[in-house]
């Protein structure tokens, strides 16, 4: 979708900074030193899965820090009280360090997010450390494959950031707008059009039984 070159600075107002705040279960304690960031490999008993250098620790399950001002576009990250995970919304308040409350789309107030809690688990399901974050990121834009499923009033789709695309990509992208008005497209070529081949097949074989049918 649309690249925006976009941050905090151009909002007014004062910021507010939401640090996590991480728990592990008292068996996992002693598998880390004090101080040592806390690895998903050695709760999980993945190490040496990964290529050396790769990030494992719990920013993979939700981000360190987020700082918002009012205005600010942010992404849900969890469901939460009738807003679904992935949904856009604006921030309207908040609290540093304790909540935010946006404006979801779709909803008609505004919602007061406190900290909730993004869990590790192991292959049994059992509850190894966890991670205590307000569920928000900053989101001035959204990829196609992630804006699947949505409608928006207001679409803005920035094809020239890019020539990698998916079957349907295209499809999937422009047609997230309620219509060609609230639709604005660039950087779109015929290379970026790709089609699934089970897809045509499928198109196919209904168009040559339609045809049998009618003959």
């Amino acid at each position: 979708m649309a690249q925006f070159v976009f941050d905090l600075s151009t909002l007014v107002g004062a910021r507010g900074t939401f640090t996590c705040r991480d728990e592990v279960m008292q068996s996992e304690v002693g598998k880390r030193r004090e101080g040592e960031a806390l690895r998903l490999d050695a709760l999980t008993g993945a190490e040496g899965s990964r290529g050396a250098g790769d990030s494992q620790d719990l920013s993979q399950v939700a981000a360190d820090t987020v700082t918002v001002k009012v205005g600010a576009r942010v992404v849900c990250t969890m469901s939460f009280v009738g807003v679904k995970t992935g949904a856009h919304g604006i921030v309207t308040s908040f609290l540093s360090g304790v909540s935010v409350c946006c404006k979801f789309e779709g909803v008609e107030e505004p919602l007061c997010m406190p900290f909730v809690k993004f869990s590790v688990m192991d292959a049994e399901e059992r509850e190894l450390a966890c991670r205590w974050k307000v569920p928000i990121l900053l989101s001035w834009a959204v990829t196609g494959s992630r804006s699947q499923g949505m409608t928006i009033l207001e679409v803005a789709v920035d094809f020239s950031c890019t020539q990698w695309t998916l079957d349907g990509l295209v499809y999937a992208a422009l047609s997230r707008a309620v219509s060609l008005a609230s639709l604005g497209v660039r950087g779109l070529t015929k290379e970026h059009f790709k089609t699934s081949a089970n897809a045509l097949a499928w198109y196919e074989r209904v168009r040559a039984e339609r045809r049998f049918r009618a003959g």
